[in-house]
């Protein structure tokens, strides 16, 4: 009934604006983080369940076997003496676990950071074993992404025979033809990153491929403007997959999102219904034991538009770990509208896939500035506008 009501509000605000207990284990407290993208020679790797993360040094951590292999390396892991040993042409680097002394070819070497087991995963400091199998290592702090690229790889760039996105990724070259008569495809996304249903009805409605030709050059095709909303949907989604019972706090949730989502002119009635939302949806996480997590990775070059606002396809993945109702244990699907799906969900189960992530501004001018993500607090449920499957 609470989102029946703001989505009544926000569509009343838009139009003034156009004129004015039960797990017997359960894991330490969750702590969200964004999703780091790595991507190795212009494809954005896809880790099953651990994701890359930045350690207490500062190092982009990553599972030593995902982005090795990438490069070209074989991976073993000696479980007797908890060592990884990477051999990439005629070199051997050996990494022993919890350890900073590692070594090339024989030779030690220092590093500021060591190899550690996280969640049955080898984590190793991409940095160094990038670069000792020859790739360079770029940092894309507005994307939030990480480059690794091997010499081979950047000299075909570089002579034009492999196509990028302005994000450094490869464009598809063999796509559906359905598929690519709407979208920019890339290289690395499956097909169901481009199967949801897309309505372009309207004279301000533009498929992914009109919206990056009829705004060319302009400030709403920008990486300023696309890395700008992705983090914002990164961040957003860093507070609202990632939950648990056991010590969520009402006014860090509501501060941690609220400035994401409510415009400095939206009602008061309209504010007071959302704040009212949060708070109800805080209470049933604490009542029904949910702890989950998950992560957001905004597609920039999947943008689109519905009523001349953009819309972002999002990467999504998330698990519920624990929840006494598992069809309502994220924000998006808490006491949802009539349009949005409910599902259950099975605990203790990664799921990945694709959903629409709308953004709205009652901004008259420079809405490229003054972007908020949709305050109805649904994305990533709603009706024909997500693919999602169990994450192999």
């Amino acid at each position: 009934m609470l989102k029946k009501t703001i989505a009544t509000a926000v569509v009343l605000a838009v139009i003034s604006s156009t004129t004015s207990l039960a797990a017997t284990e359960l894991p330490a407290p969750i702590k969200g983080q964004m999703m780091i993208p790595v991507i190795v020679n212009g494809l954005k790797v896809l880790f099953p369940d651990t994701e890359p993360f930045i350690d207490d040094n500062g190092r982009t951590m990553v599972p030593v076997r995902f982005v090795s292999e990438k490069l070209g390396g074989e991976v073993k892991w000696d479980a007797a003496s908890k060592v990884v040993t990477i051999t990439y042409k005629s070199k051997v680097i050996t990494m022993p676990l919890n350890s900073n002394e590692v070594s090339i070819d024989g030779a030690p070497i220092t590093l500021d950071t060591s190899a550690v087991l996280t969640e049955g995963r080898t984590m190793v400091p991409l940095r160094f074993v990038s670069e000792a199998m020859e790739a360079t290592v770029v940092w894309d702090e507005p994307a939030h992404a990480v480059q690794v690229n091997d010499a081979a790889f950047t000299a075909k760039a570089e002579a034009g025979e492999v196509k990028l996105d302005p994000w450094g990724r490869q464009l598809a070259t063999n796509s559906d033809p359905a598929i690519a008569k709407d979208w920019k495809t890339l290289t690395d996304l499956p097909d169901m990153a481009y199967e949801t249903i897309v309505e372009t009805v309207g004279l301000a409605d533009r498929n992914n491929k009109k919206y990056f030709d009829v705004n060319r050059n302009n400030i709403f095709t920008s990486r300023e403007s696309l890395d700008r909303w992705s983090n914002m949907i990164r961040q957003y989604y860093v507070t609202v997959l990632n939950v648990d019972y056991r010590t969520i706090n009402e006014k860090t949730f509501h501060d941690a999102i609220t400035p994401l989502i409510l415009d400095i002119n939206y009602s008061d009635n309209l504010v007071y219904y959302v704040n009212l939302a949060i708070i109800d949806y805080v209470k049933f996480v604490k009542n029904n034991h949910i702890i989950t997590r998950g992560y957001a990775d905004p597609e920039p070059y999947l943008t689109r538009q519905e009523n001349s606002l953009p819309i972002i396809r999002t990467h999504f993945k998330f698990e519920i770990i624990q929840s006494d109702d598992r069809t309502q244990s994220i924000l998006d699907s808490y006491h949802v509208s009539d349009k949005s799906d409910k599902i259950e969900f099975k605990r203790n189960t990664w799921y990945t896939g694709y959903s629409d992530v709308k953004l709205i501004t009652t901004a008259g001018n420079y809405q490229e500035e003054h972007m908020f993500i949709n305050v109805n607090l649904e994305n990533m449920f709603l009706t024909d506008q997500y693919k999602y499957e169990v994450l192999k």
